[in-house]
């Protein structure tokens, strides 16, 4: 294994892939969506997931003054939304309009949900810190949407496939993927 150190490197895509999501916003009549690879589950109780992005993009501040968010996960069939959701700037272009993205209404925030979303959570935000120099924002769910057909215990990956982002314009598909349970206590594995 070849070591470097950090100050060394321009890059550090060791921690990809990643599972891509999409991440609308709206703020006085203005909405955006934008590709979002840095996101996380927080706590149970209460329910909080955790985005982080850029503090120089237009949904940091279109978050920042709306305080709510929704973050969809789209299959690798649609990933063509995640790439146009990454490709341009909202200050620039209506995403929605220009790449036929289709929209919902959200339950509860303000926020659209995109139509091809298997799962999308509805977010209101209750922290946000500048860390270096991306803004993370950690969003309590208020409404959760899901396709209840690929879903049981846990995303059914042979009904559904997740997009998987490598880096830039990079996505693969985790096809047919080997499921295992790993006991915690004897650390055995049983194929599922």
């Amino acid at each position: 294994m070849r070591r470097v150190k950090a100050s060394e490197l321009r890059k550090f895509p060791f921690h990809y892939p990643s599972n891509a999501a999409v991440l609308t916003s709206r703020h006085d009549r203005r909405e955006n969506c934008m590709a979002i690879s840095r996101h996380a589950w927080y706590s149970f109780v209460p329910p909080l997931y955790g985005v982080g992005m850029g503090t120089h993009k237009h949904s940091c501040g279109l978050v920042k003054a709306s305080h709510e968010f929704v973050i969809n996960w789209v299959p690798f069939e649609r990933v063509t939304i995640v790439a146009a959701a990454g490709s341009k700037t909202g200050k620039d272009v209506d995403k929605f309009k220009e790449f036929g993205i289709e929209k919902v209404d959200s339950l509860v925030v303000d926020v659209p949900v995109l139509r091809d979303a298997y799962a999308a959570y509805e977010c209101k935000v209750v922290d946000e810190h500048v860390v270096g120099d991306s803004t993370w924002f950690a969003g309590e769910i208020v409404a959760v949407h899901y396709d209840e057909t690929v879903f049981d215990e846990t995303l059914q990956m042979k009904k559904l496939h997740p997009v998987l982002w490598l880096s830039r314009e990079l996505y693969a598909l985790a096809e047919s993927p080997k499921i295992c349970r790993v006991d915690r206590t004897k650390l055995t594995v049983e194929e599922t």
